[in-house]
């Protein structure tokens, strides 16, 4: 069973589409949205106006800027599927891409899959056994990076990109947040001891699930 994880701020339009086209409930027993402490438009009022059956919406408490990393940290700790797929909010699956990773997760040599830059498809015992994201990223977009090092240090990846993208993204890398990371990257030196990666909690903030 595969749960499908996404982040959201303020963002109705984004969030609506999100469900339309990629909460197919053939290859995903739930989804589980974290509202990042959005404060003019709250997720809870766009889940209303769906099925809500199967979906399940957390909410941080304090607005404390960019914290998607924390919030799919959340995300995975309440999963209670064998596999997890993170998907950004502004990503749309294309046509065969349900298909290909449902292929691909049952290839057992395969432990994890990455669908694009910070999507993935992962057994959420993996995810937690690297200690998830490390939340010391809040405020810097490039933690999947961070993340992304662990998971090969230990496991084997399937890279769904074979000539075609799996996700359409309507926004493309801006070189001061890659600097930005970079630079932030070299106080955060990867063990190659597993044990050291949770030498930092995680869920480190305040949420409260919401009923919808």
């Amino acid at each position: 069973m595969n749960t499908l994880i996404t982040t959201y701020y303020d963002n109705p339009g984004y969030l609506q589409i999100f469900i339309e086209n990629n909460f197919n409930r053939d290859y995903f027993s739930n989804l589980i949205v974290v509202d990042d402490a959005s404060q003019k438009y709250p997720a809870k009022d766009v889940l209303q106006e769906f099925d809500t059956e199967n979906i399940t919406l957390y909410r941080l408490k304090e607005d404390v800027g960019f914290n998607s990393h924390a919030a799919r940290n959340l995300a995975a700790v309440m999963c209670k599927t064998e596999w997890a797929t993170f998907l950004d909010l502004d990503h749309v699956f294309l046509p065969f891409a349900l298909e290909r990773i449902q292929e691909t997760i049952d290839y057992e040599e395969n432990e994890y899959v990455k669908i694009a830059e910070n999507q993935y498809t992962i057994p959420v015992k993996y995810f937690l056994m690297v200690g998830g994201y490390d939340e010391r990223f809040n405020g810097i977009r490039w933690g999947d990076f961070h993340l992304e090092n662990k998971l090969m240090k230990v496991f084997s990846g399937m890279e769904l990109r074979a000539g075609k993208a799996v996700v359409q993204k309507n926004y493309t890398h801006i070189p001061d947040q890659i600097i930005e990371y970079k630079q932030f990257e070299k106080s955060l030196t990867i063990s190659d001891n597993p044990l050291d990666w949770h030498k930092h909690d995680i869920i480190t903030f305040e949420w409260k699930k919401i009923c919808l």
